[in-house]
């Protein structure tokens, strides 16, 4: 698979999860907890999600 389609998906993960830490700390909490509160199944449903953000366009033209 082509890096760029990874390292595409990576990005929108690493949003996601930073989006979800700057949500979180309106409780009162700090980074290291919130992350540790962050479990396996909610890394995979955000990876999901940022897969399937992705274009199919980027992928097909890999495939080619």
């Amino acid at each position: 698979m082509d890096q760029g389609v990874l390292q595409a998906m990576k990005n929108r993960y690493k949003r996601k999860l930073l989006q979800e830490v700057i949500c979180s700390q309106d409780i009162d909490l700090s980074i290291k907890d919130i992350v540790k509160l962050h479990t396996v199944k909610d890394a995979l449903c955000m990876l999901s999600d940022a897969w399937y953000e992705g274009s199919t366009e980027s992928i097909c033209k890999v495939v080619r």
